[in-house]
């Protein structure tokens, strides 16, 4: 399956915009006059996986609640720390079940997190791989932009606001503005 050649970069930006919900900035829109031209090899390099995607969670549950689950097993965790620490004082067993529930609940946050960050991931690449439409990849275009996503090769980890082609090429080019 490969990018229709007939998309001009106005509708791509448009795509985009529509992804957004709002206009594309003067740096938005140079990263994504970059990310049109090299459409075609980036995506490619991502259905071969020669390019993965790497999420940023913080970002991405900034972005999106439902990304959220993580923090609050993280938050009780990093709250049974003065609890554990007052209760070695007093009881120690007491101490002991609170750093393992401590432990746990970390534990379990970053199982979520790992796993919610591979699954927005995979819903990304499969999204290209199964249909030839523009707004898959333009997705992932959108996601690179807003900072969620980087772009990562044997080369080189790309992200905002480095030029999306950057990952093809393994230089570092950031976008600038006049």
């Amino acid at each position: 399956m490969a990018i229709p050649a007939h998309i001009s970069f106005e509708e791509f930006k448009k795509t985009l915009e529509d992804v957004f919900g709002q206009p594309l900035n003067e740096k938005a829109s140079l990263a994504a006059a970059d990310f049109w031209r090299h459409m075609s090899r980036i995506r490619n390099g991502i259905r071969t996986r020669e390019t993965s995607i790497l999420v940023d969670m913080l970002s991405l549950s900034r972005q999106f609640p439902e990304y959220k689950r993580y923090h609050a097993w993280k938050g009780l965790a990093i709250v049974l720390i003065p609890v554990t620490l007052v209760a070695f004082f007093f009881h120690w067993q007491f101490g002991v079940v609170a750093v393992l529930v401590s432990f746990g609940a970390c534990t379990y946050g970053n199982s979520i997190k790992q796993s919610d960050a591979s699954q927005f991931a995979s819903e990304l690449v499969n999204g290209i791989t199964q249909s030839d439409s523009i707004v898959p990849i333009a997705k992932i275009c959108a996601h690179y932009i807003a900072g969620t996503i980087a772009l990562v090769s044997h080369r080189i980890n790309v992200h905002w606001p480095l030029y999306p082609s950057c990952v093809l090429d393994g230089t570092k080019r950031f976008v600038k503005t006049a």
